[in-house]
């Protein structure tokens, strides 16, 4: 199981990939546009997302897609957020991956044993368990939370919501 983990965010998407216990690969992307601006802007940048996501999924042989749900106390910023987790659902369907959301406690829990961890609580455990990610001071905190998704939705096998392949705008 080949686990890309998705930490939506309002100006940086954290991302990481788990097979099991090993770490793949991990990243963060950037999004261009402010909270401010257009919805035409807005959805320039899920389309941009969608195509990063289909190399990476493709590049890495992704079978397994987690993404953290959207936290409700985000108020004026979760429809930005929420489009980036509908984006990563819409990939989902269209590759015929497995999908997941799970909440921020849930990753904590799984991750660091305490629901209310804090970020470095997190990113200390995602090191400890794998000793390929740099220090905190080389790598923002949605690298780690991305790693950390993927290891939690690994913990929660009978979680996944599968797809079929959407072949030529039909499923197959």
């Amino acid at each position: 199981m080949r686990v890309l983990g998705v930490d939506p965010g309002v100006a940086k998407i954290g991302w990481g990939i788990v097979d099991g216990e090993e770490l793949i690969d991990f990243g963060v992307w950037q999004i261009k546009s402010n909270s401010k601006q257009m919805q035409s802007k807005i959805i320039e940048e899920q389309t941009r997302l969608s195509r990063i996501l289909l190399d990476v999924v493709k590049e890495n042989n992704v079978t397994h897609l987690a993404v953290e749900r959207v936290p409700g106390r985000l108020m004026g910023e979760r429809d930005r957020v929420f489009s980036t987790q509908q984006t990563c659902l819409v990939i989902a369907g269209l590759l015929g991956l497995a999908y997941q959301q799970i909440g921020s406690r849930e990753v904590k829990k799984l991750v660091t044993l305490n629901d209310r961890a804090s970020k470095s609580d997190v990113a200390a455990a995602v090191r400890m368990r794998f000793s390929e990610m740099p220090d905190l001071e080389g790598m923002p905190w949605d690298a780690y939370d991305g790693v950390a998704i993927a290891s939690a939705a690994i913990g929660r096998p009978s979680r996944w919501w599968n797809f079929e392949r959407a072949i030529d705008g039909r499923v197959s």
